[in-house]
């Protein structure tokens, strides 16, 4: 068996910008006084009287042993091959559980919502020609905004589109929908990611213009904005519009460019160029919102960082104790994996030879991969799996291991997900799961989740 197989502006008045947050905060996270638990919490010194909040789990907490687990079998499949041809997708990009447990499904591919009942029957269509409310153009991420009200980032229109999806709404309502205009900032290049919080407030995150950091050996960023909106109240009056009340800046992810190399060099391109490593595997900021905090992580270590709406800096610090994958035998692996998969097709293991020359993994590789919250307040947070993959029709990347800590930063346990399976959202209903069939046609299935 393969090794791998075995491992793992801005508002009216503000604008806040924090330059290289996060490589400062790595290297202060424990500096500040106090106590450091087992595996508990620190209160620092820094910022203010009592500090920001740091909760810290060491590497023995985060071991495999968890009394979590996922059930074996799924209480509820949408989408399949064999299905009604109505209920089949094409490309999901979301999927949330409304609260008589039905089942609401971002279909980006036929630019619409279908929601389903408990029971699975396909019960109205959101957003196309077919359906109700507003067209959706480019549908890209979709959340819930207080009790069944799902809002929809619209690339296409740059707009929010509001869908009245619950069981008690109006039918008259329901069939209106709403769209909210937003005025993005002008450094602002493309939105990727939506998120509510408990209190209403509305956010985007969004990703800056590349800047290569000078003195940084080739270090080039794509830093993010985390764009806190307007109140969304009223939000059913036609041609409203919002703008952004609030404008965090934070350092993004980025890639490296190496020096330029002689020709002749073993494993390099021609003389002059410059090979791109893929230092991290992620393109955006990894972003979750867990009640009133929106947590962001560049994925290149265990740091997490939680900002609330109207504060000034950040209010809640996590480190996770992960082991990094630092090794020679491990980069020598993906290489190997990577030639395998191609099988016998040498004209495809030529073009897998010639992109590991030109975007050789580096020395070491990003533990986390993903970041999401759910309806519960729980925090899931993805570990890169070992070797990457990515799944068919838009899926994103195969992460299976997930660390979940409740509200308050406890750890809950680790959870593995099925074969192939895609997180999508989770609340008391149980955890919606996305996966492919021998087609790789996407469907939806929901799991229970058991344990304390």
């Amino acid at each position: 068996m393969h090794p791998f197989l075995n491992s793992a502006r801005f508002g009216p008045n503000i604008a806040l910008r924090i330059a290289g947050l996060l490589t400062v905060c790595a290297l202060t996270i424990l500096a500040g006084c106090g106590e450091v638990a087992e595996d508990g919490e620190v209160v620092g010194s820094e910022g203010g009287p009592a500090g920001p909040r740091v909760t810290v789990h060491t590497q023995e907490a985060l071991e495999p042993s968890s009394p979590v687990r996922m059930s074996q079998d799924p209480i509820l499949r949408l989408g399949t091959v064999t299905g009604p041809e109505e209920e089949r997708f094409q490309r999901v990009d979301g999927a949330v559980s409304l609260s008589d447990g039905s089942v609401a499904v971002l279909d980006a591919g036929a630019r619409a919502i279908l929601v389903f009942g408990e029971d699975g029957e396909l019960t109205r269509r959101l957003g196309d020609e077919a359906g109700e409310g507003p067209r959706l153009r480019l549908p890209q991420y979709m959340t819930v905004m207080g009790t069944d009200t799902l809002l929809v980032w619209d690339a296409g229109e740059e707009w929010i589109a509001g869908f009245h999806a619950g069981p008690g709404a109006d039918p008259d309502v329901q069939a209106r929908g709403w769209v909210v205009e937003v005025a993005l900032p002008p450094e602002v290049e493309r939105v990727v990611a939506l998120h509510t919080l408990a209190s209403g407030q509305v956010a985007l995150v969004a990703l800056g213009s590349r800047v290569s950091d000078q003195g940084s050996g080739g270090l080039h960023r794509q830093d993010a904005f985390l764009l806190f909106l307007e109140g969304f109240q009223g939000g059913e009056e036609p041609g409203m519009s919002v703008g952004v009340v609030q404008s965090v800046e934070v350092a993004g992810p980025g890639f490296i460019l190496r020096d330029q190399h002689e020709a002749g060099a073993p494993d390099e391109g021609p003389a002059g160029t410059a090979a791109r490593v893929r230092e991290w595997f992620h393109p955006a900021l990894l972003t979750a919102a867990q009640e009133d905090w929106i947590w962001h992580s560049d994925g290149t270590d265990g740091l997490l960082q939680g900002w609330r709406p109207g504060e000034a800096t950040v209010g809640w610090r996590m480190e996770l104790e992960l082991p990094p994958i630092t090794t020679a035998d491990e980069v020598e692996g993906l290489h190997a994996w990577e030639l395998e998969e191609t099988g016998d097709d040498e004209e495809r293991r030529e073009r897998v030879r010639g992109r590991q020359a030109d975007r050789a993994y580096p020395d070491r590789l990003p533990p986390l991969r993903l970041l999401r919250a759910d309806a519960l307040g729980r925090l899931w947070i993805g570990l890169t799996q070992l070797p990457p993959r990515t799944l068919p029709a838009g899926g994103g990347p195969l992460v299976r291991e997930w660390l979940v800590l409740k509200e308050d930063g406890e750890l809950m346990g680790r959870v593995s997900l099925p074969v192939d399976g895609v997180w999508l959202a989770a609340d008391s209903h149980g955890v919606l799961i996305l996966r492919f069939d021998a087609l790789d046609l996407p469907f939806v299935e929901r799991f229970t989740l058991d344990g304390p």
